[in-house]
């Protein structure tokens, strides 16, 4: 088995190209690359921005009045779309890459959402390695995840809500920071993460948002806030009404269990 992943295969994932066990295998290798893994998140971040962009222009029906135009020209049409695309690519790839090399600049589109819900993506259908860290060293597992991040946690307890501590796992993220993630699970095996990373956000707004995101044809519900220089993201299939009931649980927690230990550099 290969380690190096490269962009061919990287595309090859995102575009749905691979067959299910070669995504399983690319999944495993993608685990230890984490170059790969920052590439696949600002792929996916570019894909979802062209889709954003230009999708309400593909819902649009032709005038009639243009058809035949275009059967007749329909070459340089494509030609212009296609140089189109192109440029939008390689300025939100440029633009990508400024924000991630940027502290200052961070989007928690971008910076703290997507990778937030593709290490959901990832780990949380993983059936023998879930998390770094169990449950059951709970203790050393905040100490460990607190010193990385240079702040104190404590994973929030969910029980009254019927989610328990699966354990921890420390995560690459951009802008050299490291972000953490604590995963939890209800007696029916449903999973739910809590991402969590210092930052220096451009908003100060601590409401908690709540949204959906698709990634890989599967729709999960996700709650984030920012709450000083944190950045949390709750991400799980629950309803988006349980989704709300724990970011809430969760949020009034963090508020007491977290302090910084040194100032962000």
């Amino acid at each position: 088995m290969r380690d190096d992943i490269s962009n061919t295969e990287i595309h090859a994932y995102l575009d749905q190209q691979l067959t299910p066990e070669q995504a399983s295998e690319f999944e495993e290798r993608l685990k230890k690359d984490e170059l790969a893994q920052k590439k696949l998140a600002d792929y996916q971040i570019i894909e979802q921005s062209i889709d954003g962009l230009y999708q309400p222009v593909f819902d649009e029906k032709i005038p009639a009045h243009l058809l035949n135009t275009c059967e007749k020209k329909s070459y340089n049409y494509l030609a212009i779309a296609a140089s189109v695309l192109f440029f939008v690519i390689g300025w939100l790839s440029s633009a990508q890459n400024n924000s991630f090399n940027t502290p200052n600049n961070n989007s928690l589109a971008q910076d703290l959402e997507t990778p937030a819900i593709f290490a959901h993506s990832i780990y949380s259908v993983e059936k023998l390695h879930p998390v770094e860290v169990k449950a059951t060293k709970q203790e050393h597992m905040n100490h460990w995840l607190s010193k990385r991040l240079k702040t104190t946690l404590k994973a929030p307890n969910l029980s009254k809500h019927e989610f328990e501590l699966v354990g921890g796992r420390l995560l690459p993220s951009t802008n050299e920071r490291m972000a953490a993630q604590f995963m939890y699970q209800d007696n029916n095996g449903e999973r739910i993460t809590l991402y969590i990373k210092r930052g220096e956000w451009q908003t100060k707004e601590t409401a908690i948002n709540h949204t959906q995101k698709q990634i890989k044809n599967e729709r999960f519900n996700v709650s984030f806030w920012v709450d000083d220089d944190l950045g949390y993201v709750l991400t799980g299939k629950t309803s988006k009404a349980t989704n709300q009931i724990l970011s809430e649980s969760i949020y009034q927690q963090m508020s007491l269990n977290t302090t910084p230990l040194v100032a962000l550099r």
